[in-house]
């Protein structure tokens, strides 16, 4: 059961990827306005949970000052820029090449990890990375090394991104004291969207019609808060580097989803250079490099 639920999840997340380029390319929404709506939307809903269903502050762990630096960390560098940076990519480009070009943040993570053991990664790691890298040259020249494929503002975005990515991997590594998912998240998010209305400040689409509210909707619950919680218990159960791996599908789903369902051409070259760029991220996560999943 385990399995299903993870898997459900990423199939969740990889719609949400696709509805997001229609609201923005067929509605008018901004990134900043998608992303303070899901950030802000969840948050408010984690953490009534935790203050009426617990009876707890869902803001406590920014009181806490030895908590507090890899706190800003994880909400502004990690949730924060991932999803600014991730949206901003798909409508630059589309869902499948953003969610792989983030994910290329793992080895940022690995590096990461090598240097706080103080040992290299393995030579399978290497060989990952170089696979991941390829594949990623691919995906935005097309095998045409003198021009790009993709926007320069998608692959900035992207990279971006995958610096989030990793910092959104790293920050909780950094927490002095055991933490609980939800609390860490309920605060992360609340605070992050937040930030992002107040500071984006972004624009209302021109109109509001019943497609673009349940977009909207589904961002919420179906894109941020649903996957949450399923990716989390079903975590448990399989154990986190399962888990992971199983999340990876995400890319998988997203791609067949815009062909099919959205009709975003992709063409063989597309599609061998983001097998490149799933297959090294497999490799690394099979030799043992755990993750947690995107949230």
């Amino acid at each position: 059961m385990g399995t299903f639920y993870v898997l459900f999840s990423a199939a969740m997340w990889a719609f949400h990827g696709n509805i997001a380029g229609f609201l923005f390319d067929a509605r008018g929404v901004s990134p900043t306005l998608l992303v303070a709506v899901r950030l802000l939307g969840t948050g408010l809903i984690l953490s009534c949970y935790l203050l009426f269903r617990e009876g707890k502050n869902p803001l406590a762990l920014w009181g806490q000052r030895d908590q507090l630096l890899p706190l800003i960390l994880y909400t502004f560098v990690g949730v924060s820029t991932m999803q600014l940076a991730f949206y901003q990519c798909i409508a630059a480009s589309n869902a499948p090449t953003a969610t792989l070009i983030q994910y290329m943040g793992l080895f940022l993570v690995i590096a990461f990890a090598a240097h706080r053991e103080g040992q290299l990664p393995p030579l399978g790691t290497y060989l990952a990375l170089a696979l991941s890298v390829t594949g990623l040259i691919l995906l935005v020249t097309g095998g045409d090394l003198g021009a790009l494929k993709i926007s320069p503002a998608a692959l900035k975005w992207g990279l971006i991104a995958a610096l989030g990515y990793a910092s959104f991997n790293i920050g909780p590594l950094l927490l002095p004291r055991p933490f609980r998912a939800l609390e860490l998240v309920a605060a992360s998010m609340l605070v992050a969207g937040i930030s992002v209305a107040l500071l984006g400040r972004p624009p209302l689409p021109p109109s509001w019609d019943a497609r673009t509210l349940l977009a909207m909707a589904y961002s919420i619950f179906g894109g941020t808060l649903f996957p949450f919680l399923l990716y989390t218990v079903g975590q448990r159960m399989v154990g986190p580097q399962r888990a992971v791996i199983l999340a990876l599908s995400e890319s998988v789903i997203s791609a067949l989803l815009s062909i099919f369902l959205f009709g975003i051409p992709l063409g063989p070259m597309d599609l061998m250079s983001m097998a490149m760029i799933l297959a090294g991220i497999l490799m690394v996560q099979l030799q043992g490099h755990g993750l947690r999943g995107r949230g």
